[in-house]
């Protein structure tokens, strides 16, 4: 049996949740049984429409704030209780993914494999429990999802013998033809949170690109602020949010070519790898693990500079 843990602070939904997904439907393909235990809610959905074994588990707060840390030792023991009396009834040859702080913190490391979709950032670096984290993750197998993404962690000592690169599977959503759309489209497609630079996407490019429509499938933070901007401009003809999806097929049918304006370095990117599948150009930030998937006249571009968005984007407006 195969189990995926999740209990994260703030649920959300991204590429992360699509990895954990494709690696559940790639196992069972093989004949083996997976179970699903997390108190995330988009995680939990996604698994129930692929018809994937779930459980919801409430196991504390994952200690990756200034309150939450407050709260691990009530953390630890509840994760301990819950976590254990699963484990207990588990049979013998199970393997744990572990995708949270909390149950990587609180399993013995024997038993864990560290799933690791995000890089080493503030959830880790400035953490209390840093160190008791490396000193496990010595110990644990640990998969993360690029070569970049695991030079990151062998800057903190994670041994490198420890560390696989498994990259996000893309066979969960089937493939289809790029469109030829009427109109030139763009896609945004992910979380709508301050560093992943949609906003200022919007105000500072889109004004340079009156007559390409955008389509935003997303929601976070900053959704009021990009909906007021719509409406203080008058947009609401050209810029269309859409909200969490679940079907990507249909976000990507309806258009032309992806941009990708994260403003910090990412693990990966899975968007810009599902959009590039569908021969769907990427216009992307070149930081992080993007530049592994995005090749630069290829298959997209990487840019460098705010003027470079104006620039590719109409250069592929106008093929």
């Amino acid at each position: 049996m195969i189990f995926f843990f999740k209990f994260p602070l703030v649920p959300s939904f991204g590429g992360a949740e699509f990895h954990t997904l494709s690696l559940a439907l790639e196992m069972r393909t093989r004949g083996q049984q997976t179970m699903l235990v997390t108190s995330d809610p988009y995680l939990f959905r996604l698994f129930e429409k692929h018809g994937l074994p779930r459980l919801r588990m409430f196991a504390g707060w994952e200690p990756t704030s200034k309150w939450s840390l407050l709260l691990w030792p009530a953390t630890w023991l509840i994760a301990e209780f819950r976590l254990g009396k699963l484990i207990k009834h588990a049979p013998a040859d199970s393997v744990f993914y572990c995708q949270s702080l909390t149950e990587k913190l609180v399993l013995l490391p024997q038993k864990c494999i560290f799933l690791e979709h995000k890089i080493p950032g503030r959830w880790l670096k400035w953490n209390p429990l840093k160190f008791w984290y490396l000193r496990r993750a010595r110990t644990a197998k640990l998969v993360t999802v690029s070569q970049f993404a695991k030079q990151e962690f062998i800057k903190l000592e994670v041994p490198e013998n420890n560390i696989e690169v498994v990259n996000p599977s893309l066979s969960v959503i089937a493939r289809s033809e790029a469109p030829r759309q009427s109109q030139f489209t763009i896609g945004i497609l992910g979380r709508l949170d301050p560093e992943k630079g949609v906003f200022g996407f919007l105000t500072s490019v889109i004004p340079h690109l009156p007559d390409a429509k955008v389509i935003i499938a997303g929601d976070g933070f900053e959704k009021k602020l990009i909906e007021q901007f719509i409406d203080e401009n008058n947009l609401r003809s050209q810029i269309k949010l859409i909200g969490f999806i679940y079907d990507l097929g249909q976000f990507f049918f309806q258009i032309s070519a992806l941009v990708y304006p994260t403003k910090v370095p990412e693990s990966y990117g899975i968007a810009a790898a599902e959009a590039i599948a569908r021969g769907i150009p990427v216009v992307a930030s070149n930081i992080g693990a993007l530049p592994e998937i995005v090749k630069h006249g290829e298959n997209g571009f990487l840019v460098e500079r705010q003027e470079d968005w104006i620039k590719y984007l109409t250069l592929l407006q106008n093929r």
